[in-house]
């Protein structure tokens, strides 16, 4: 029940206006449409977005459910609660720190075949000279 008011107070204070009607062209089927053309076309995230699936699969998934047969009888649910929602906090502190983080050159991502050639940046050779 608090949890309910606290964020029906949240929402009061937002004083949310009347939401504008999409300029013409666009809807709720053409906006995904566009975002997963976008998402095509930077390889760079492709890499990302694999990775994370398969450590979600292979990792979180099975953490959860030992965890929660430990802690659990161990320590009792208050505590495996207290643990998850500090990651969920964690994970919404992080991810609004990466939204305010624009790397400066962001890590190539070339997918399978040939290295990418090095690319000499300031005075120091970009391969080494010693023998």
């Amino acid at each position: 029940m608090v949890v309910i008011s606290a964020s029906a107070v949240c929402l009061y204070v937002l004083r949310l206006g009347t939401v504008p009607a999409p300029p013409p062209g666009e809807s709720l089927w053409r906006n995904p449409a566009v975002g997963w053309q976008e998402f095509r076309a930077r390889s760079r995230l492709w890499g990302v977005i694999v990775i994370r699936m398969f450590y979600a699969v292979l990792s979180w998934g099975p953490q959860l459910s030992v965890a929660a047969g430990v802690i659990v009888p161990e320590r009792g649910a208050r505590s495996f609660g207290l643990i998850n929602a500090s990651l969920g906090a964690g994970t919404v502190i992080g991810g609004l720190l990466a939204i305010r983080y624009e790397p400066e050159r962001p890590l190539p991502f070339r997918g399978p075949g040939p290295p990418a050639p090095r690319v000499r940046t300031g005075s120091r050779p970009a391969v080494s000279t010693r023998p």
